[in-house]
C-alpha cells in the first residue's frame, strides 16, 4: 500500500531532519532551497523542540512542518 498523502503528528527536539523511504538512506529527501520542496538527496530540514504535524505530498514533492 503506497500513500500520495502522509501526515503525522511528531515531538521534535532542536536539529535536522530528513525524509527515508523504506526507513533506509539509500532513497531520502531534504530540503535543498529551503522553499518547502522535497528535493531527493536534498539538504537537512532545521527544526526547533517541539510537536509538530508534518504533512508529505508525493503528488508535488512538497512537505509542511506546522508546529503545534
Amino acid at each position: 500500500l503506497f500513500f500520495l498523502h502522509n501526515m503525522i503528528i511528531v515531538a521534535l527536539i532542536d536539529g535536522e531532519i530528513k525524509f527515508r523511504v523504506n526507513d533506509a538512506w539509500d532513497s531520502y529527501f531534504g530540503d535543498s532551497g529551503a522553499d518547502g520542496t522535497l528535493d531527493a538527496g536534498g539538504d537537512n530540514i532545521t527544526v526547533t523542540a517541539g510537536n509538530y504535524r508534518i504533512k508529505l505530498n508525493l503528488m508535488d514533492n512538497t512537505y509542511q512542518l506546522n508546529q503545534l
